[in-house]
């Protein structure tokens, strides 16, 4: 029995795909669009971990296309607090009510576009203690919201790296991150009522590899910068209607 009726699938995948081609484009926010879709089918937590499944596809896709472009000395600051709270935001998840997780979402969507809209070029010191704060705060909003893209885009461009090495290290944060809480989600039950949606996730893995081939063709051709305003735009809009 198919989950989506046939209107639902098309805007159900094809907001995935939209998601992933945008957060390729624009380094992040490839989850954080996508859980503002999966919210109007699912439930906030299966959401989270569903969207979990989606987002390691897409950040493995990009791992792969970018594995020679690594900083290891960012990985190590920013990756060991990440992955510690983001086991801790996921082992929260279950005790969390769903409403709050909303509203919670909601805020963070909303705070953080504003700012980065009014202020384009805001930017953190370039110390390590900002990766270290950038990746406990990434990691615990990865765990516990599903999104902590946007964190680790501001901490990791403070530092001022080339694309490809803003690419190919955001992409193995986002990897370790995200087996991490998906194995937690598993353990504390998180995931009990996702089973019946293991289906979509040959689906979700054809279409993160798409997206992000297809986001790399296009972000050579469009200026980034006339994306990132539209994300931050949707950003906003999507807070705003999980925080009514």
């Amino acid at each position: 029995m198919p989950i989506f009726s046939p209107i639902e699938g098309a805007v159900f995948y094809g907001g995935a795909l939209a998601a992933e081609i945008i957060g390729t484009i624009t380094g992040f926010g490839s989850a954080t669009l996508f859980t503002a879709i999966a919210a109007f089918f699912m439930d906030i937590k299966t959401v989270i971990v569903v969207v979990a499944f989606f987002h390691l596809f897409g950040g493995a896709t990009r791992l792969f296309l970018f594995r020679k472009t690594i900083d290891k000395k960012i990985i190590l600051a920013f990756g060991v607090p990440d992955l510690a709270f983001t086991l801790i935001g996921a082992a929260l998840i279950i005790a969390t009510p769903s409403a709050a997780a909303q509203k919670l979402f909601g805020a963070f969507l909303v705070a953080y576009s504003l700012l980065a809209f009014f202020k384009p070029n805001f930017a953190l010191p370039k110390k390590n203690a900002v990766l270290a704060a950038g990746g406990a705060l990434s990691g615990f909003l990865a765990g516990l919201i599903g999104t902590g893209g946007a964190v680790r885009a501001l901490a990791l461009n403070a530092f001022g790296l080339p694309r490809d090495y803003y690419l190919g290290t955001g992409a193995l944060l986002a990897v370790i991150t995200d087996l991490a809480r998906i194995s937690v989600y598993f353990t504390n039950g998180a995931a009990a009522q996702t089973g019946r949606l293991t289906a979509i996730l040959p689906i979700f893995l054809f279409i993160a590899v798409i997206g992000t081939l297809a986001g790399q063709k296009i972000v050579v051709r469009i200026k980034e910068s006339v994306f990132h305003r539209v994300v931050l735009i949707a950003l906003a809009a999507a807070g705003i209607n999980f925080l009514l």
